[in-house]
């Protein structure tokens, strides 16, 4: 009886224990809104706990002098796909917190580019903080609309701005369309992995004082550069100029830089200004630096440049001369990425890189230089020429990495030598794993109504407005007394929400007559966007629409998109081409192509995330014989789905010179 009631007492005191587990102490979600006090909600959250915020901008906040303690406090966006937005964020003296699923949003504002803000201006801040980690995130910035004419329409400010930080973590996120994208000093044990930095017109990266850092797995890739700017832009840039100490044990490993459609930039520069302008000695060099297994494609000799260092080791990388972001100046070596390393350096290996050749009698005796493979475009008679090595190095699209792997059989095809991620083996999950950085939107402003709620809005940002379809409102395209509506469009029924454009067997292509978009042709830019999917049966491609001897747009076999842009007096269209995306499962997708001949920039943007990028500078061809269709209006192999939204703008005024 005894043994019994014993057992009994013990079970009453374990299930107490239990309960008293599952409500004391334990993480929780909490819902927030916008208008919620965020540093009140922070400070009462427990250790763990996750603050969901709902749909909604936030503003400007200030979270300071707070503690997640051991294991973080998390902020994260109740919706992905409908994330908090912030216009402005700065964290100060805190430790233990994870920004998870968030849009930071900036917009300019007169005067952000002017005076003592020049160069100076940060919306997002960490500050003399421990353990942040941004995750899943997208840094959305702005263009310049006021100020010195060399900054107008390009990129301003600063994306993120990290000093005096330990333990900060940037990773998964998208930065576009800022001036700089992360600049971090005085700082250790940072991680910067797996983003997306594109469309900046300056610094993918600007970094000083670092103890600790890994860079790894990041895409960096067209720039949205000016030469009348005076600009020095670089990918991933390390400075000692007003530092008190170097930045040591740095790993640099994995990451594809690609200037695609865009201008030069420099790739790796890591300049040592205190010590080659003789102001410091061998205390302030770098110190144990690691660079390998990185895929450079650009267009300037600063392929990987490194000042003077004690310990350095640069191992495994392919760097390519991409030829489409050459400079105006009729100087071929000035464009070709090199391995470029400070003499003074001692402890320095240099071991199994494909480059530029690399002037092995210069450099000095006692470093290690083994294994390297030269690769050149300029001289075909020599076993270093491009196409001795890589598929289509020397005439391919950069964005397509395809084009820059390694011929089997060749003196790379093992991949014993060079990045190990353009074996003919292993390029395509490169690929596949830099076109799926990007989690979410960037560009969330204008919105298309739709008749599906679910389905994400468009995005357009110009200012002629030449079609537009909806289900809700028809077919109009922009005539004598402005939008008008569009007689005979056949579309299908879906429901009580509205109708769709159909293509596919049994309905053909749908025309539509060249006046109907007479503002396309001619336009210096444009911007078409639509929202669409494929139906049963439509997984094998085809074409989406045609402007015949103009645009062409088509979804891929494998899920992709290709655009063809024909320009004015060429034999041949400009091609971008996306990877696989799988935009045939049948799910709604948003699709932008964008133009611009005087930036000189064509590409393809897929559910928010930029895929493609091509260089293009002249305006659309004049108008012809030929209106727009939906589907190939020849029965050539038209793509199967239906079409719920789209809009064509264009700038008719804005030619390029």
């Amino acid at each position: 009886m005894h043994f019994l009631r014993n057992i009994l007492v013990g079970l009453l005191v374990l299930c107490a224990l239990v309960v008293w587990g599952m409500t004391s102490g334990q993480a929780t979600d909490r819902p927030i809104t916008p208008d919620d006090d965020l540093q009140s909600a922070i400070n009462s959250a427990s250790t763990g706990d996750v603050l969901l915020l709902a749909p909604g901008a936030y503003g400007k906040v200030t979270i300071g002098k707070i503690s997640g303690g051991a294991q973080a406090v998390t902020l994260k966006s109740a919706d992905a796909k409908n994330p908090a937005v912030f216009s402005g964020l700065v964290i100060k003296e805190s430790r233990g917190l994870v920004l998870d699923g968030l849009l930071f949003d900036y917009t300019f504002v007169a005067g952000d580019n002017a005076g003592a803000n020049k160069g100076l201006n940060w919306p997002f801040q960490i500050l003399g903080s421990t353990d942040i980690t941004i995750r899943n995130s997208v840094f959305d910035g702005d263009i310049a609309r006021k100020g010195p004419k060399t900054e107008v329409n390009l990129p301003t400010a600063t994306a993120l701005v990290v000093r005096f930080g330990k333990g900060i973590t940037i990773e998964r996120s998208e930065i576009f369309g800022f001036q700089r994208g992360l600049a971090i000093d005085n700082s250790a044990d940072t991680i910067i992995r797996g983003n997306d930095i594109h469309g900046l017109r300056m610094d993918g990266m600007n970094l000083a004082a670092l103890t600790g850092a890994l860079i790894e797995g990041n895409h960096i890739h067209d720039f949205n550069r000016s030469l009348a700017t005076g600009d020095h832009a670089d990918m991933i840039q390390f400075w000692t100029a007003g530092t008190k100490t170097p930045s040591t044990n740095i790993t640099i490993r994995g990451n594809l830089l690609n200037s695609g459609g865009g201008l030069y930039t420099q790739s790796i520069f890591m300049r040592n200004e205190v010590v080659d302008q003789k102001q410091a000695g061998q205390e302030m060099f770098y110190r144990d630096l690691l660079i390998e297994q990185n895929v450079i494609i650009n267009a300037h000799l600063h392929g990987i440049t490194v000042g003077e260092v004690d310990g350095l080791v640069v191992r495994n990388n392919t760097l390519i001369h991409n030829r489409r972001s050459d400079g105006p100046e009729k100087n071929p070596p000035l464009w070709i990425p090199q391995i470029n390393m400070a003499k003074r350096s001692v402890n320095v290996s240099l071991t199994d890189n494909i480059s530029f050749p690399i002037p092995i009698a210069k450099l000095p005796k006692d470093w290690t230089i083994t294994g390297n493979l030269a690769a050149q475009d300029r001289d075909a008679g020599k076993p270093s020429y491009y196409d001795r090595i890589f598929v289509a190095a020397r005439a391919g699209n950069p964005d397509d990495l395809g084009n820059y792997a390694y011929l089997p059989g060749g003196p790379a095809g093992s991949g014993a030598v060079g990045a190990a991620a353009l074996r003919p083996d292993r390029v395509g999950d490169f690929a596949r794993t830099f076109a799926s950085v990007t989690p979410l939107s960037g560009t969330l402003q204008v919105v298309v109504d739709s008749p599906e709620p679910s389905i994400r809005p468009i995005v357009v940002a110009t200012t002629v407005e030449i079609l537009r379809f909806t289900g809700k409102s028809g077919m109009l395209a922009k005539g004598p007394n402005g939008m008008e509506q569009v007689g005979g469009i056949v579309t299908a029924d879906l429901g009580a929400d509205g109708r769709v454009i159909e293509i596919g067997p049994g309905s053909g292509a749908i025309a539509l007559p060249t006046a109907a978009i007479a503002d396309f042709f001619g336009a210096g830019a444009f911007d078409l966007a639509l929202r669409f999917r494929t139906t049963p049966g439509g997984a094998g491609g085809g074409e989406i629409l045609r402007v015949h001897q103009a645009l062409i747009v088509t979804l891929t076999p494998v899920g992709g998109i290709e655009v063809q842009l024909f320009q004015p007096g060429m034999s041949h269209p400009v091609t971008l081409r996306t990877g696989p995306l799988k935009l045939h499962d049948g799910n709604w997708h948003d699709l932008a192509v964008r133009y611009d001949a005087v930036i000189g920039k064509v590409s393809i943007h897929v559910d928010g995330a930029m895929r493609a990028g091509a260089r293009a500078t002249l305006p659309v061809v004049p108008m012809g014989n030929w209106g727009l269709s939906f589907g190939n209006g020849f029965g050539q192999g038209s793509f199967q789905g239906q079409i719920v939204a789209i809009q064509l703008n264009s700038v008719s005024a804005r030619i390029a010179p």
